[in-house]
């Protein structure tokens, strides 16, 4: 998402999805997704992930997103390129 690979970002979120369906954030993330590309299903998505996790808050989702993404991009060294 930080390089505007939204295709790939996505992709990335639905494979999360299938190895744990009940893990949000892969849920929060696609969520994020088609509410930046104003997918009508956004909504949906937003509400299907905090389902999963009723107490979490938006800003620890979005923050725990925007680490995973900085570590994954680290981890892989696609920051650089």
């Amino acid at each position: 998402m930080l390089k505007h690979d939204y295709e790939l970002a996505n992709e990335s979120f639905s494979k999360a999805q299938l190895v744990d369906p009940e893990y949000s954030i892969g849920w929060f993330g696609q969520a994020l997704i088609a509410e930046t590309l104003g997918s009508a299903e956004s909504a949906e998505l937003f509400e299907h992930a905090y389902s999963l996790n009723p107490g979490a808050t938006v800003i620890e989702i979005y923050s725990f997103i925007i680490l995973y993404l900085f570590f994954y991009f680290f981890e892989t060294h696609q920051f650089l390129h």
